[in-house]
């Protein structure tokens, strides 16, 4: 066996994080150069399409949704951020904790809250007949709030559980931070059925520039559903408001990654062709978690017949296939509308 000198273990050293740093690079190249057939593609799709399924179908038959949109439908609720679902939110005055903090007992022929004692903290019972109670309740705690240079309110803290008995059906906790009328933190942990939201959002900001970077995380009691990024640039240099310039979001749930590249501020507001203007400043590329392989990439397209635009995935094949023809959840993420409850599809 031939001697290898000592030379060339420090040679060996000295380059190993530059081999290293090649070698990662050849193994990306090579994934992302790959494509999967149409074929595998539509089942990695349909898997990512179950999970969503899935999800939705869990949601809408938890009892925590069903009482929170049951809870929903009294007229004078004294919760805030109710303005978010009005036709003309803008006039909507803000929310003052200490003026609705109190004991409300909902009358069911006229669905109003009626405040019966006082409180530090806001407390609405209600009527709902369930396996252990004929009474729910919602609680909200330490709510603070601060208005953003968007004329918007935007919660600070808040602590919010709704239930039946000794049972909670649904959590809400918040801590934000709001500084020179922008919003620069805010940490949100919401808890449904056997699911668990996180959100953080942090935000750099100078007089011309506005950053945001928001991460998502969805689980459940076993495994990861959804992991996504968020990144926003708005341009603040004009005190009457602000302008977004892009955007990039990254989104994994299995089996698929979806990466988003929105050069907003290139796009013509005053377009004639906004199927155009959007494909040709939008990059919305589809992969496999499993392989790193692209499946291919999304774009507004026409559809013979109908008026509005549609979002199609184009296989490496070149053909493509309307999401709607695909995916079972794609017709219920286009129309989703707060507060609505997931229609089950059983």
């Amino acid at each position: 066996m031939p001697m290898i000198k000592p030379g060339f273990w420090q040679f060996f050293i000295h380059r190993l994080p530059t081999t290293l740093l090649l070698f990662s690079a050849i193994i990306l190249i090579a994934a992302c150069s790959k494509t999967l057939p149409r074929k595998d593609a539509e089942k990695q799709l349909k898997a990512f399409d179950n999970e969503l399924i899935t999800l939705f179908d869990q949601l809408s038959e938890s009892e925590g949704l069903r009482l929170l949109n049951h809870l929903l439908s009294v007229n004078n609720l004294p919760l805030p951020l109710l303005n978010f679902v009005e036709s003309n939110p803008a006039t909507a005055s803000a929310y003052h904790f200490s003026e609705h903090a109190g004991i409300y007992r909902v009358d069911t022929l006229t669905m109003q809250a009626i405040k019966i004692a006082s409180s530090d903290a806001v407390l609405v019972y209600f009527p709902y007949l369930s396996r252990n109670d004929s009474m729910a309740y919602l609680r909200l705690t330490n709510y603070q709030s601060k208005m953003t240079k968007w004329g918007t309110e935007v919660p600070t803290s808040m602590n919010m559980k709704l239930g039946i008995s000794d049972r909670v059906l649904f959590s809400l906790d918040l801590k934000g931070e709001v500084k020179h009328n922008i919003p620069t933190k805010m940490n949100v942990e919401m808890k449904l059925a056997q699911y668990n939201l996180k959100l953080r959002l942090r935000s750099l900001l100078n007089k011309q520039t506005a950053r945001f970077y928001l991460r998502v995380d969805l689980k459940n009691s076993v495994h990861d559903i959804l992991r996504s990024k968020v990144y926003m640039q708005h341009d603040v240099s004009n005190p009457a408001g602000s302008m977004l310039e892009n955007t990039k979001v990254s989104l994994k749930s299995f089996p698929v990654s979806i990466r988003v590249l929105i050069d907003n501020g290139a796009i013509n507001p005053a377009s004639t062709n906004f199927m155009e203007e959007f494909n040709q400043y939008t990059r919305i590329r589809v992969a496999s978690q499993l392989s790193g392989a692209s499946l291919g990439e999304v774009d507004l397209m026409e559809r013979e017949g109908q008026a509005k635009l549609h979002y199609a995935l184009s296989f490496s094949d070149s053909s493509s296939v309307f999401l709607e023809d695909l995916m079972l959840s794609y017709k219920y993420l286009m129309n989703l509308r707060y507060p609505d409850v997931p229609v089950s599809r059983r």
